[in-house]
């Protein structure tokens, strides 16, 4: 898993460390949890 990053006209794949791939997708997992809670949080407020 990586990505290609392009830098003064140039390409290079740039390879992600396999230690931070499930960092990023626990942390996608939490966002996801976070944003589904907002309505509720605001309708209690209201």
């Amino acid at each position: 898993m990586g990505y290609i990053e392009i830098r003064e006209g140039r390409t290079q794949y740039r390879r992600i460390q396999s230690s931070a791939v499930p960092l990023v997708a626990v942390s996608g997992l939490v966002a996801l949890l976070l944003l589904r809670s907002v309505p509720k949080l605001l309708n209690k407020r209201g």
